[in-house]
């Protein structure tokens, strides 16, 4: 949103949880067009979602919740296909 504050977000499917989805179009290219689906959670545990940038890919990420006392840690995880050069993307 700082990077395109007229970029246009419509979000669909359920208030929270699994279906739950956001797309958003800008005409900013580092914004450019997409989508982010949530496709699996567990409470308190972990989110799995489905993302889809339009003609840059798609990509699977995800958040683990590590609970211990009064503070949580979160690991986010991303996985993409970078193609056969990495180093250019």
């Amino acid at each position: 949103m700082k990077l395109d504050p007229d970029a246009k977000f419509t979000y669909s499917g359920p208030d929270s949880g699994v279906g739950q989805k956001v797309n958003w179009q800008s005409k900013h290219r580092d914004v450019g067009v997409g989508s982010q689906e949530i496709i699996e959670s567990v409470a308190n545990k972990r989110i799995e979602t489905r993302l889809d940038f339009g003609p840059e890919g798609t990509a699977a990420s995800g958040f683990d919740f590590n609970v211990t006392g009064g503070t949580t840690n979160i690991t986010w995880r991303f996985k993409t296909d970078v193609g056969y050069n990495s180093m250019m993307r």
